[in-house]
């Protein structure tokens, strides 16, 4: 997943493919597909496995310190980390695609986008 990730948010849905994720985890593609039928269905799975993760930091870093200024120093370090390694937020590298996007990533990344706001 981790490794799916990577490639979803440096290259875009689009650009990404089976044979990429093949590549860098030293499987077979069809091993991919055992588990994902679809590029959608592991898409899907892409979106939600991120989306808990950046809830699970936001927690931590709440957590971490009640002070404005800390929490806001946590949450661009996650940003720029991401950054330094060739990636957009994934959220964000999906509304880049939305109108090439299949419809239950469509939905997912517009309810990712404002998760946040109603937590």
């Amino acid at each position: 997943m981790d490794a799916a990730e990577r490639l979803l948010r440096s290259k875009g849905y689009s650009a990404f493919s089976y044979a990429h994720l093949a590549e860098a985890v030293g499987i077979r593609e069809a091993s991919i597909h055992h588990h994902f039928l679809t590029k959608e269905d592991l898409g899907t799975a892409i979106v939600e496995d991120y989306v808990r993760k950046v809830r699970e930091r936001f927690s931590q870093i709440e957590a971490a310190s009640g002070k404005l200024d800390d929490r806001l120093a946590g949450f661009v370090e996650g940003f720029r980390t991401g950054a330094e390694m060739g990636m957009l937020p994934l959220c964000g590298a999906l509304a880049a695609e939305m109108a090439v996007l299949p419809s239950r990533l469509q939905v997912l990344t517009k309810e990712s986008l404002s998760f946040s706001s109603h937590d």
